[in-house]
This record gives C-alpha cells, sequence and structure tokens, in this order.
C-alpha cells in the first residue's frame, strides 16, 4: 500500500488513444452520477446519511480506535458503512488513508456500487483522493463494468500527476476481459511493456484466463509464450488454465504437452485441475489415462474429492466395468471421502443397465 501511494509523478503514462479516452469534462462529472440511489438498491442509504450528517462532532479517538483495532477483517456490512457516516461526522475530518481502509473493506464485500456512491459523498466533503483511493474506484468501475467511468477516472487522475500503478491497470484488464474487448486488453499489455511497467504473471493470468473463457486458446498461447520469452516464468494457474481450455477443444497432444513441462518445472497441479481432467478422460473413453491421472494425484499426496471419485466411477460404469466401479466406491469410503447423490445413482444405474437390479437395490439400503 505504501509502495502505491508514494507513486505521484508529473510524468504521464502513455497509453493509446482507444484506452486514454477520457476528457477532463467527463472525469469532473463521473462522481456526480447517483449510480446507487438512483437505481434504488438500498433507500436505506439515503436515509442514513440524512440523520449522520445532522451535525458535526470530534470524534476522532473513536473511530480511530476501530481501526487501530483491525476490526475492519471481519467487520460487517452496516458496521463499516456507519464508520464511514462517523468519519464524515467528525471534525476534523479523517484524512484519505483512513476512509480508504474502510472502502476497502466495502469493497471486498462485493458491495461496489456503495463504494461509489460513498466516495462521491466523500469528495462532496473537500477530501482529495490518492493513487490507493483512484486503483480501489477504478476497480469499482471495472466490476460493474462501467469501463467509460473507469477510463473517465484513468485520464483524471493522470492529468492530477498520479502515474498509474501495475494494480491500478491490473483492475482496468479484468473490466476490459470480462467484457470480451480483448482487443484492448492485450494493447494495454503491450502498451505496459513499451511503457517500463513489466506485466507481471499475475498479470498475464487475467488475459490468459479471459481469452480461454471466451475459446481464444490459440490467442492464450501465443501469450504464454511471449511471456516465456520474457522471462516471465508461469505458475501453475497459467498452465492449469491452458490445460483445461486445450483438452475442452480435444487438443490432447498440446495439453500432454503442457501437462509434462508443467511437472518437469514441479508445479504441482491442485485438485481441482486434476479432478476436470480425469473427467475430461472419461468422458472422452480414456479411462486408462484417467486412471493413471488418479495415481499420479496419489503418488502426488493430493486427496481425491467426491468429483474425481464420482467421474472414474461413472466412466468405469460406461463401459460396464462394474466390479473396479465397485471397488472405486469402497475405495472412496475407504479415504474418508463421504459418497453423495450423484455417485449412488451413478452407481445404481449402472447395474441396473447391467441387469444386476439385486446390486442396485442392495447399494439403494446402504
Amino acid at each position: 500500500e505504501t509502495a502505491i501511494r508514494g507513486r505521484n509523478k508529473s510524468n504521464s503514462f502513455w497509453m493509446p488513444r482507444s484506452i486514454a479516452i477520457a476528457t477532463a469534462s467527463t472525469a469532473k462529472g463521473f462522481l456526480r452520477r447517483r449510480h446507487f440511489l438512483e437505481r434504488g438498491n438500498n433507500p436505506e442509504v439515503s436515509h442514513s446519511f440524512c440523520v449522520t450528517w445532522s451535525r458535526p462532532f470530534s470524534g476522532a479517538s473513536h473511530y480511530r480506535e476501530k481501526l487501530r483495532r483491525s476490526v475492519l477483517h471481519s467487520i460487517k456490512f452496516d458496521d463499516a458503512f456507519d464508520l464511514f457516516c462517523e468519519m464524515l461526522r467528525s471534525r476534523p475530518l479523517p484524512t484519505i488513508v483512513d476512509f480508504t481502509r474502510v472502502l476497502t473493506a466495502i469493497a471486498k464485500m462485493n458491495k461496489y456500487d456503495i463504494v461509489i456512491y460513498l466516495c462521491q459523498k466523500m469528495e462532496n466533503f473537500g477530501i482529495s483522493h490518492d493513487l490507493y483511493s483512484f486503483t480501489i474506484l477504478i476497480d469499482c468501475f471495472c466490476r460493474c463494468s462501467r469501463l467509460s467511468l473507469a477510463l473517465s477516472l484513468l485520464g483524471k487522475m493522470m492529468k492530477l500527476g498520479f502515474e498509474p500503478s501495475i494494480v491500478t491497470l491490473g483492475s482496468l484488464l479484468n473490466g476490459f476481459c470480462r467484457r470480451n474487448r480483448f482487443h484492448e486488453a492485450l494493447a494495454l499489455v503491450d502498451t505496459m511493456s513499451k511503457s517500463g511497467y513489466e506485466p507481471n504473471v499475475v498479470i498475464y493470468n487475467t488475459v490468459i484466463n479471459g481469452l480461454c473463457k471466451n475459446r481464444g486458446v490459440d490467442d492464450a498461447l501465443e501469450l504464454f509464450n511471449v511471456m516465456e520469452k520474457k522471462g516471465i516464468r508461469a505458475d501453475s494457474v497459467a498452465y492449469n488454465t491452458l490445460i483445461v481450455a486445450l483438452r475442452r477443444s480435444g487438443r490432447w497432444s498440446d495439453a500432454a504437452r503442457l501437462l509434462r513441462e508443467m511437472m518437469k518445472r514441479k508445479l504441482v497441479p491442485n485438485v481441482v485441475f486434476f479432478s476436470a481432467l480425469i473427467d475430461t478422460f472419461v468422458k472422452d473413453g480414456n479411462l486408462l489415462e484417467a486412471k493413471n491421472l488418479y495415481k499420479e494425484m496419489i503418488r502426488r499426496s493430493i486427496d481425491p474429492n467426491a468429483f474425481t471419485y464420482n467421474s472414474l466411477i461413472n466412466g468405469l460404469c460406461i463401459h460396464g466395468r462394474l466390479r473396479e466401479a465397485k471397488q472405486m466406491f469402497d475405495l472412496m469410503v475407504n479415504n474418508g471421502c463421504f459418497p453423495d447423490v450423484v455417485t449412488y445413482n451413478t452407481l445404481i444405474k449402472g447395474f441396473c443397465k447391467s441387469k444386476r437390479v439385486e446390486d442396485g437395490m442392495k447399494l439403494l439400503c446402504e
């Protein structure tokens, strides 16, 4: 946080025209829009402000005590909102650092519209933003799919002499990817590199994930290779995302190549990754590869979950290998993973299809 706050430079950060489209006039008016109240999402907000603004008082020690006691870590929304109102009533007014701590807590509750509205009220009291609060607000606009306002705010921020941090630009990237605006996302990544903001693995993962979700796996692979050539080592998140996307596209050889590369680098896939890959092998009829992956999980001390076992049991039942399916069921129970409705339904259906109704009934009685 200290590092982010400290970056206030006069030199501007050059960005493509499509990204730095903000003008002073749009930036000046964006916070005046009453997003939250106009939508009627929470009428109590208006009433609360009417009550709490009735009289100022000297309550600095009270709100600072709450901030100092780290109550923000587990604070509830109503309490955080009341604390913000209390701070606005305090004289002298708290610093922007104190306000951003409360705004951060509210943003973590996914109350993005409320953060935007509270920032408007804060500005009305003459409290100026710093880079950290600008970043919070940009992130909230992006999460609300209000990219034009996020870009306007970026323009205003830069005009005031604040150089955006990599966190700020990461929020914009997330916003572009959520709206499937990948051309602008890729342009921003390229611009960051040219302007001395070398993207880190988290930045690349954001775009790779967005591309993979929108069937842009080839572009994602190209970006992955660009990242590697720049000396930025891919982490397990990048590999997991690409391998899952490749296997969904039926590109097994590419997925297997990345999996081998991942293992060679000693990057350990998690249970979700293994389970998804096992399920895909099962659905493609490749039970041998599915069972090999299961064994690899055990070898790496990664405990299979119900989804893992259900996928394997389903595959064995589909191919009429009921004895092995029942053995997998018993193994599941012995390993402390409780069967669910899907497990029982799969096995019972398998027994019935193989005309072993008695075995199915016996399982049902269990």
